[in-house]
């Protein structure tokens, strides 16, 4: 699985940034209620071992799917907009990540193919910073 390695709407589609959120879940899931349970258990067993560091990629999955913050709720949003554009769905992304912030950049837009329409979230153009600890 892909630990935090969500992608970058410039190489990818939104269809491709879905699957990947989709693995960040699971991942998330498979921390929790393998590796960090287990250990709570051998704590509580008294097992000798070296504990581990869990990756935790909740604030990530949080800046995604937050039901009035996250980028799905506000694409939604920016989606009926009487105007819609990807432009004041970037700006109002951004405005609403709060702490999450410190790992956004705003992203140049893709190269256009010639003959090639963009899709409009092909604009839509965020990357994530991550901490060398939340690499892969």
């Amino acid at each position: 699985l892909d630990i935090f390695g969500f992608e970058n709407f410039i190489t990818n589609s939104i269809e491709q940034f879905c699957i990947n959120f989709t693995n960040e879940k699971i991942q998330g899931y498979f921390n929790y209620n393998i590796i960090a349970s287990e250990q709570e258990e051998y704590i509580k067993e008294s097992v000798l071992w070296k504990p581990m560091k869990v990756p935790d990629n909740s604030d990530f999955v949080e800046m995604i799917e937050h039901k009035k913050n996250g980028m799905f709720a506000l694409l939604d949003s920016a989606c009926k907009a009487p105007k819609p554009s990807p432009e004041n769905f970037v700006k109002e992304f951004f405005k609403k990540q709060g702490k999450m912030k410190q790992y956004l950049e705003k992203a140049k837009g893709p190269k256009k193919v010639k003959g090639q329409k963009r899709k409009s979230t092909d604009c839509v153009a965020a990357r994530l910073r991550l901490p060398k600890a939340h690499r892969g």
